[in-house]
């Protein structure tokens, strides 16, 4: 009986730093520092790089060379001038993806008018991984 007890409560202890230990090693806060330092100071190619090969922004579905055209073009026409998430929550699905509910404040400058806008959106980020987290999917929740 007590070689029982001794058993469950290892594991118990073991179960418990486990879960601690993979909320800190697979905590998707370095994925979201990259995404927003590519908004920054980095490119289209950079930001375009966070996605996966096969990826659902928004709205729709996109391939690499998709999903580059879009961050160009956003490129091309803003400046992030602040960008920031806020995670209200993580955790995996089903399919061992990571998936983080933030909500994201972005404030942009207008690169041919010059106008200033910002907006705050709640969003879900499905991140695939692959030596490193990729967005699989953008959704802009309500």
């Amino acid at each position: 009986m007590k070689k029982a007890k001794l058993f469950i409560f290892i594991l118990t202890v073991l179960i418990c730093s486990t879960s601690d230990l993979k909320s800190q090693v697979f905590s998707p806060d370095p994925f979201l520092e990259a995404y927003s330092n590519s908004l920054l100071y980095g490119d289209y190619l950079d930001h375009a790089n966070l996605y996966w090969e096969k990826t659902f922004f928004i709205n729709k579905w996109y391939d690499k060379q998709g999903i580059r055209r879009v961050a160009k073009n956003f490129y091309d026409n803003n400046e992030t001038l602040e960008h920031r998430f806020t995670r209200l929550s993580h955790g995996y699905n089903r399919e061992g993806d990571l998936e983080v509910i933030v909500m994201e404040y972005h404030k942009v400058r207008n690169r041919k008018t010059g106008q200033i806008s910002s907006t705050t959106v709640k969003k879900k980020f499905v991140l695939y991984y692959w030596k490193n987290y990729y967005v699989y999917q953008q959704i802009i929740l309500k």
